[in-house]
């Protein structure tokens, strides 16, 4: 099925629109206080939040069958792109409109699978359910500083993206990863800190 730009854009307002004033205040407010927390900072996660934008909309704007079967993480400048798409050629399009998409872009890690079928509305839940539990389990243990680092999980593989403080760290986020039901795999990019 083919979508214009108008039809997403349209879709993505309706969207924003159904958000409440208190809800947006809540929300930018708590993701203001992450970003203030984290190692990154304030300016560097708002720096990605620009790149994501922009590589989801120019992949919206080249074709919205691999705009929608496509994930992007954003760290520190790190893009990683996760999903399915079809055939290779896609796959390499995918990285070049990304790489095209915002001069701050360090780095693109491509774990873009090729499958003629896309994820199903039951996987994707499962790898929500996956993200959810990972992501309260690292904010509730002490000795792990969570707002560090963001998770992509695809069709049941986390892929973990952050600065940890030291291996020690690192070691205990990749134990709660694995111990995580349903987690078939884990692929770690994370940077320790020095």
């Amino acid at each position: 099925m083919i979508y214009s730009r108008h039809a997403l854009r349209y879709t993505l307002l309706l969207l924003l629109a159904a958000c409440t004033p208190v809800g947006v205040m809540v929300g930018a407010g708590a993701t203001a206080g992450s970003a203030a927390l984290s190692e990154q900072g304030v300016a560097s996660t708002a720096k990605d939040a620009v790149i994501k934008t922009k590589i989801l909309a120019a992949l919206a704007d080249h074709t919205f069958d691999h705009f929608a079967r496509l994930d992007v993480t954003v760290y520190d400048g790190t893009v990683l792109l996760t999903g399915d798409l079809p055939d290779a050629q896609a796959r390499l399009d995918a990285v070049r409109i990304a790489w095209q998409a915002d001069r701050d872009i360090k780095n693109i890690v491509n774990e873009i699978t090729l499958s003629t079928e896309a994820i199903g509305l039951g996987d994707r839940a499962r790898d929500a359910q996956i993200a959810g539990s990972i992501r309260a389990a690292l904010t509730l243990e002490k000795e792990i500083y969570a707002v560090n680092y963001s998770l992509a999980v695809h069709r049941g593989v986390v892929y973990v993206l952050g600065l940890a403080q030291n291996q020690v760290e690192l070691s205990r986020v990749q134990q709660i990863i694995r111990r995580t039901e349903y987690v078939r795999g884990v692929k770690n990019l994370v940077q320790v800190k020095k």
